[in-house]
């Protein structure tokens, strides 16, 4: 992604700090939480705080082809 498309992303998330992580499930269904979404900058990633003993941190790390991050704003 270039600098313009990061530049554009950025400008429609960067007021938001709540996001929704969309993980693969160990039984292939889609597993979905809030997660609190703050960073300064966007370089084409976005960084979230957890524990590192959680299901979302062992889905993320399984990388199975099936594997698939969704992360979308949410206005309350």
């Amino acid at each position: 992604m270039q600098s313009a498309d990061h530049q554009k992303i950025w400008n429609l998330i960067k007021d938001e700090h709540t996001a929704v992580l969309v993980t693969v499930g160990r039984d292939g269904t889609l597993d979905s939480r809030p997660m609190g979404c703050v960073q300064k900058e966007f370089d084409g990633t976005l960084w979230f705080l957890t524990f590192k003993d959680t299901p979302k941190v062992l889905e993320i790390a399984k990388k199975s082809a099936g594997t698939r991050i969704l992360c979308s704003t949410v206005r309350l």
